[in-house]
């Protein structure tokens, strides 16, 4: 029994011996093979990462795009709203200059008015005063 024992203690010993020097025999070449397989996965987790990146850069280029088409968006709207009123209040001030030549030229043209009104008072004053000395006279 002892000798049954030892002999698939033995059996057993020489099985593990024989899949251990197998297993060291195929370890050097799955080493490499995983050296590999770690590079390759190295590389796509690289390729991975740049392209997060330049999605973010792309997005954040894309916000600052945004924002500056907002930022000039309001400065044309705020231009825009500038020149309009500019206009208005050059509308009005045409308005005001329209309505200030034609009160002008009314002015003139009663001051004229009153001057030949004036000159001809004046004239017939003249005349009567005249008239009265030539008739005090005769």
């Amino acid at each position: 029994m002892q000798a049954k024992t030892n002999n698939r203690r033995n059996q057993a010993r020489e099985v593990w011996k024989k899949k251990y020097y197998e297993a060291k025999k195929s370890t050097p070449g799955l080493e490499i093979d995983c050296q590999k397989v770690r590079a390759e996965l190295d590389g796509i987790h690289k390729k991975y990462l740049a392209a997060l990146e330049n999605q973010r850069k792309d997005e954040k280029q894309k916000d600052n795009h945004q924002l500056e088409a907002a930022r000039l968006q309001y400065d044309v709207d705020e231009l825009q709203r500038k020149a309009d009123a500019a206009k208005m209040k050059l509308t009005a001030e045409m308005k005001l200059r329209n309505q200030a030549e034609t009160e002008l030229r009314a002015l003139r043209a009663e001051l004229t008015q009153k001057k030949m009104n004036m000159n001809l008072s004046r004239a017939q004053k003249m005349n009567e005063i005249n008239n009265s000395a030539l008739a005090s006279n005769i």
